[in-house]
């Protein structure tokens, strides 16, 4: 009866182990990753439609709606956008999911980009979300940051923009900041 008792934990443990991997597989895309593109420095940037050339420096921010770490540096983004008051830069948002999906996740963080565009996460070497990519006017990357960002990195960031933080009047946020990001 004993062993009986261990083999059905075990068959239990199994099909909940195998659950929680097809979830990851098929939600959150471990498994899938074919990344075809890098993001190194230097390295361009191949995005359809996007005149690099309008714009010395776009930060492009990769999210995924409900990716908790991309709400979670919402505050951030609606930052980057607030002291975008000069127009010194262009801010791009990209999701693998389609245009009015994102659109309506980012303006529910009040997060209002005005260019946002479906694209192939992996293809372009974006292995979690959030990543913010900042590419310069010729395509290339300058800089990468994966993650929800720390207050001293996300200074960093306003340095390679070349523009002064001009903070929104912070929200409350119900999400943890343990974790930094989700594999695509």
């Amino acid at each position: 009866m004993k062993d009986a008792k261990a083999i059905f934990r075990s068959v239990i443990s199994g099909v909940l182990l195998a659950a929680f991997l097809f979830a990851l597989y098929r939600f959150i895309g471990i498994g899938s990753l074919t990344v075809t593109q890098s993001l190194q420095n230097g390295s361009a940037i191949e995005l359809a439609g996007v005149d690099w050339t309008a714009n010395r420096r776009t930060p492009v921010i990769a999210v995924r709606p409900g990716c908790p770490w991309c709400t979670a540096s919402a505050v951030f983004y609606r930052d980057i956008l607030h002291s975008n008051s000069t127009n010194a830069f262009h801010v791009l948002a990209i999701s693998p999911y389609s245009v009015q999906k994102t659109a309506i996740y980012l303006r529910s963080l009040g997060v209002n980009v005005g260019d946002v565009r479906q694209a192939d996460l992996n293809s372009l070497g974006v292995q979690g979300t959030p990543t913010l990519v900042l590419v310069n006017q010729r395509g290339h990357i300058e800089s990468t940051w994966i993650g929800q960002l720390s207050p001293e990195i996300e200074g960093e960031v306003f340095r390679h923009l070349g523009v002064d933080r001009i903070k929104e009047l912070a929200l409350p946020s119900a999400l943890p900041t343990g974790a930094k990001s989700l594999p695509y």
